[in-house]
């Protein structure tokens, strides 16, 4: 079956949540996503919020905006895109916030029908 994914899994530290939503797989075909993460601090004490913005290089439109809680020391992952067709493109992205909360790794990987176009690995600042 052909279709667009939702993915996010938080790790066992919460309750596991997945999505999968069937959604226009068009604008995924032969996409060339741009991926940006923000974390920031979260409404509830210790927790943390991981925002994702998925655009498409070609045309600038959004693809995806994967929102995900989590405590501090716990990797959190999203998913997002089209699998079982020819020029098929996801987006993946993981972020572990740091056991002090100021900082987040995160490492991210652009695919087109499973094989790696792009990754990117870094550190960003907690924000708020």
């Amino acid at each position: 079956m052909k279709k667009l994914l939702f993915f996010a899994m938080l790790a066992p530290a919460l309750a596991a949540a997945q999505s999968q939503e069937l959604i226009n797989p068009g604008p995924w075909i032969g996409a060339r996503p741009s991926v940006m993460v923000d974390v920031a601090r979260g409404e509830n004490p210790g927790t943390y919020v991981v925002s994702g913005r998925i655009t498409d290089l070609r045309n600038g439109n959004v693809l995806a905006t994967p929102r995900l809680e989590t405590p501090a020391n716990n990797e959190v992952r999203s998913e997002v895109g089209v699998t079982g067709m020819n020029h098929a493109t996801t987006v993946g992205f993981t972020v572990k916030v740091a056991a002090d909360g100021q900082t987040a790794s995160f490492s991210s990987e652009v695919k087109e029908n499973g094989v790696v176009l792009s990754a990117q690995h870094g550190t960003l600042a907690v924000t708020r």
